[in-house]
């Protein structure tokens, strides 16, 4: 292994009950309906909100994006960042593993995110968002993409998602994928599949213990 792609939403910071509760403030501005969490899994701002408003048309879509956008950089804190996913993040690069983001998120949710803490701004080679390709995931593009900048091949870099949207990506891509997730169904859907953990520990776990306890065998998860 030589770089890992990760998630954001939902891998690196809890933000779905922010997410949520933004959207839902925002979309009942101006229609009283409930917000579906499962409708928000995956999506972007603006396919969701055209879920919502599919008679409106793109002038007031954006608008709405917008003040989600803004919304949620003043809610955002930094306690969403999962438990012990700084700490890896340092172990990671200290063993020379250079990590990158790719999101479904807009490019100002995105940033929103990366600047909780440092420690995501200085380990990271760069972070993409929705905006930076033509169709987000469950399309590999945007992971495709992030291996040109890595400028490394597929076969060397492993994939962190949370969702069955992030995960159907790297899928599509042929790539090593993990998926942390503490939802029994997905438990049962994949764990014969993929690797699965429910944490930050077990993340941790499946990289040091199942492919090393060191920098030479670590890398070894690619091979």
């Amino acid at each position: 292994m030589k770089a890992i792609i990760w998630d954001i939403d939902g891998t690196l910071i809890e933000s779905e009950s922010t997410h949520l509760s933004v959207l839902e403030k925002v979309i009942k501005k101006y229609d009283e309906v409930d917000v579906d969490p499962k409708s928000t899994i995956g999506k972007t701002t603006l396919q969701i909100l055209k879920h919502y408003f599919s008679y409106a048309d793109d002038y007031f879509l954006h608008k709405l994006e917008q003040e989600v956008i803004l919304e949620y950089a003043q809610s955002i804190e930094p306690g969403c960042i999962r438990p012990g996913i700084l700490k890896l993040i340092k172990e990671l690069t200290n063993l020379k593993i250079r990590q990158c983001c790719a999101s479904n998120g807009e490019t100002d949710i995105v940033l929103a995110n990366m600047n909780l803490s440092p420690v995501f701004r200085n380990n990271f080679d760069f972070y993409l968002s929705s905006n930076d390709v033509s169709a987000g995931k469950p399309s590999p593009e945007i992971l495709y993409l992030a291996c040109n900048k890595l400028q490394l091949n597929k076969k060397d870099v492993i994939v962190v998602e949370d969702s069955n949207t992030g995960l159907q990506a790297a899928l599509k891509a042929n790539m090593k994928v993990i998926l942390i997730s503490d939802d029994i169904e997905m438990h049962k859907m994949y764990k014969k599949i993929i690797p699965i953990v429910r944490n930050t520990n077990e993340l941790r776990s499946l990289l040091m213990q199942q492919y090393g306890h060191g920098r030479s065998n670590l890398v070894s998860l690619a091979q």
